[in-house]
């Protein structure tokens, strides 16, 4: 997603004015920070951690990351007031830096199944008591979530592997009064 966002940008860059840029650079880096700052806060109130879900896609991220530090390094090659004014080169830069960085954070995120429910690696949180039942969907090893008095979604889908469902059944079986259906 970020990504896409900072295509974006890069398109609007040299056509519009710097306080538009800066302005969208500013909401980018703080939503990255929330992002993570919710990950690590819902970690604390979501219980003790019951199973970590390993995820077998931290190479993409580190790359991500180099990316972005070396287009930050080619606009210092490229002379930036024929291309950018000043303010948006430090706009894109900062953006691209902070990016790398969160991009490294997102490595050590996990999906968790906590005391109180799952953890989820972008830091939704799913309480058992809003959960009303799981199911694994087909063979890409999606873990369909029906939530229960959920204003904007009635399912979540989280990549979990099949091999967690005895796991996860029986945690939710244990704090919640609902049988599972699987």
């Amino acid at each position: 997603m970020v990504i896409v966002i900072g295509i974006i940008s890069i398109v609007f860059f040299s056509s519009s004015p710097d306080w538009i840029i800066v302005a969208l650079s500013t909401v980018m880096i703080l939503w990255q920070f929330f992002v993570a700052l919710r990950y690590f806060v819902m970690k604390t109130v979501a219980g003790n951690l019951l199973t970590r879900i390993p995820k077998d896609r931290n190479l993409p991220h580190i790359i991500i990351a180099g990316v972005f530090v070396t287009i930050s390094a080619v606009i210092h090659i490229i002379e930036p007031s024929k291309t950018f004014s000043i303010i948006k080169t430090y706009s894109l830069e900062t953006l691209l830096i902070v990016s790398a960085i969160f991009s490294i954070i997102e490595v050590f995120r996990y999906t968790e199944i906590r005391e109180h429910g799952i953890l989820h690696e972008t830091g939704v949180f799913y309480h058992w008591k809003n959960i009303e039942s799981l199911e694994w969907t087909g063979m890409d090893d999606k873990l369909s979530v029906k939530l229960q008095n959920s204003f904007i979604k009635n399912y979540a889908k989280i990549s979990v592997s099949s091999s967690y469902k005895k796991e996860i059944a029986n945690s939710f079986a244990q704090y919640t009064r609902n049988n599972y259906v699987g």
